[in-house]
């Protein structure tokens, strides 16, 4: 059977289930021991590592061997936080906000990048999502309007709903709030 360029005979198969059966073996230390014994190694000498764990993979899916449970599983991308969840519920009554007084402030702390994130994903079209690339946010005190400028909002050709005119810009001060 071929995996990854590599022909894989079934007495190789057989080695691999019998490394699978070696005390607290994990997939890292497989593949690695895989290699090694099989000689399965790139031009400059280096192990194929990530070759075989793609080849291990494959042969998983196919029923050929069970793999041990991976160390450490996909984190998930975005956990619900239920104080900042009511943080950002709709007010009873909307304020009036005076422009004048708006004050634009950076996002710097974690606790705000949560805030703003839960500001996001209850109140954006677009909701929340992982961006590409070099971010910043920044919030408008009171918190009734946010903007995050991103290069790749802009190189997507998104709107302007929600999304700084400063896109792209490392300086805080060319950031601005948008209304809607």
């Amino acid at each position: 059977m071929r995996y990854c360029g590599r022909h894989f005979e079934l007495a190789e198969i057989d080695l691999i289930r019998q490394l699978l059966n070696t005390p607290q073996i994990n997939r890292a230390r497989l593949s690695r021991e895989v290699c090694e014994t099989l000689g399965w190694r790139r031009d400059n000498g280096a192990l194929k590592d990530m070759s075989c764990r793609v080849a291990l993979l494959r042969m998983q899916a196919d029923g050929l061997i069970t793999l041990p449970p991976p160390r450490n599983p996909k984190p998930v991308a975005y956990r619900s936080y239920p104080h900042i969840e009511q943080a950002v519920l709709e007010p009873a009554t909307i304020p009036s906000i005076d422009l004048a007084t708006l004050q634009v402030d950076p996002v710097l702390s974690k606790a705000d990048s949560l805030l703003w994130n839960g500001y996001i994903e209850g109140h954006h079209y677009l909701g929340h999502q992982l961006m590409p690339g070099r971010n910043c946010a920044t919030s408008c005190a009171p918190p009734a309007t946010l903007s995050r400028p991103s290069a790749s909002a802009r190189a997507l050709g998104r709107s302007n709903r929600g999304i700084s005119s400063s896109v792209g810009r490392q300086s805080s001060d060319n950031a601005t709030c948008t209304s809607s």
